[in-house]
């Protein structure tokens, strides 16, 4: 399981709202392994999806994390397009007013 999703259970167990942030790859990701462990029940929270400037660091669409990194120059473009994210977050978090934030 991912670690960021058992946390989001844990609170969701909790009665708290959850919404994750993600990009739309790992959104995929972090969707069937909730479905997996909730039995396949939706879960209680949300998923938010960023796009992942892709195109914009001269990466192949739906490559988003550093599991898919082959080598350090992908590994360097992954990272420059988490950067470009931070103002999107900004806003996300700006508008909804989190009580806690994990970031993973």
């Amino acid at each position: 399981m991912i670690p960021l999703s058992e946390i989001a259970q844990l609170f969701s167990s909790r009665g708290h709202h959850v919404t994750l942030i993600t990009t739309p790859s790992n959104a995929k990701l972090l969707h069937k392994s909730l479905l997996h462990n909730n039995n396949n029940k939706e879960s209680s929270f949300s998923i938010h999806t960023i796009p992942f400037p892709s195109q914009q660091v001269g990466l192949p669409e739906d490559l988003e994390n550093f599991f898919s990194a082959t080598d350090l120059d992908t590994a360097a473009k992954l990272y420059h397009g988490m950067t470009l994210l931070q103002t999107q977050i900004e806003h996300f978090i700006t508008h909804n007013r989190p009580d806690c934030l994990i970031a993973s």
